[in-house]
């Protein structure tokens, strides 16, 4: 048994445990990681993420961005719902081909992607380890059907997380997302610590990504900004290296 068959096997046995979805927009500690959400009844969050990505630096055409407005609610204490939605610019290299044509080389106006429904669940905290789930469907709207060749994603992810002392924050995601019959495996982890005494003040984190089956992978150094004296509201940003690829990530979440 190969090196790559030997890691999907490897995983397959975990998500069956639980099941798993790609790096999600939901509450996390991280920018693009999943993290252990310690909520409670009737808990509410709003966010939104803005996204850049060069996903070919030798190619413009395959650059795009997207905006996404998200809103979370705790159903129960543990269980929180997520809603949210993708308004995305894209580059001429990710049209289809047989719709190329009726575009410029700047590619099609900005445009409503998809709209995705994350459902987490966080195992009661314990001394060792917070253990969290999260499903996710991610459904595309009719533009991006026709013109990217979106279909529905089916995916979720398994998260390991551990609070140290003085606020120092870890998080493991094991990932898997299913589109057209077609999966995706990839794991992730994360690390994020306060740079000043303020436990609650700025901090600074570092994320890592990779895909089972590709070579694509990935690095994430990011700055967290808490803004005002409340501790709800904070601003995230960072930006992500890859093998011939670069991503500007940046989030802000208001709790209430």
């Amino acid at each position: 048994m190969n090196r790559s068959v030997k890691k999907i096997a490897l995983l397959q046995g975990i998500l069956l445990c639980a099941a798993s979805a790609s790096y999600a927009h939901g509450p996390s500690e991280f920018i693009k990681l999943d993290s252990y959400y310690a909520s409670a009844r009737g808990d509410k969050m709003f966010y939104t993420h803005y996204d850049y990505m060069v996903d070919d630096k030798s190619d413009a055409s395959a650059d795009h961005w997207e905006i996404t407005p998200g809103f979370s609610y705790t159903i129960i204490d543990g269980l929180t719902f997520d809603v949210h939605t993708h308004f995305a610019k894209f580059g001429l290299g990710h049209v289809v081909e047989e719709q190329q044509g009726n575009f410029d080389s700047a590619g099609p106006s900005p445009f409503m992607e998809a709209a995705a429904f994350n459902l987490m669940y966080n195992v009661p905290k314990n001394d060792y380890l917070d253990i969290a789930v999260t499903l996710t469907y991610e459904m595309p709207y009719s533009r991006a059907e026709e013109l990217l060749g979106s279909e529905d994603v089916v995916g979720g992810t398994l998260i390991f997380g551990k609070t140290f002392a003085k606020h120092v924050t870890a998080t493991m995601n094991m990932s898997v997302e299913v589109e057209d019959g077609d999966s995706e495996f990839g794991w992730g982890a994360g690390v994020k610590t306060p740079l000043t005494a303020d436990q609650h003040g700025i901090a600074a984190g570092l994320e890592v990504f990779d895909l089972f089956d590709s070579e694509d992978w990935g690095i994430l150094p990011g700055v967290y900004v808490p803004i005002g004296g409340a501790g709800n509201t904070c601003l995230k940003f960072g930006l992500e290296f890859g093998e011939d690829r670069t991503e500007f990530k940046t989030a802000f979440y208001y709790m209430f």
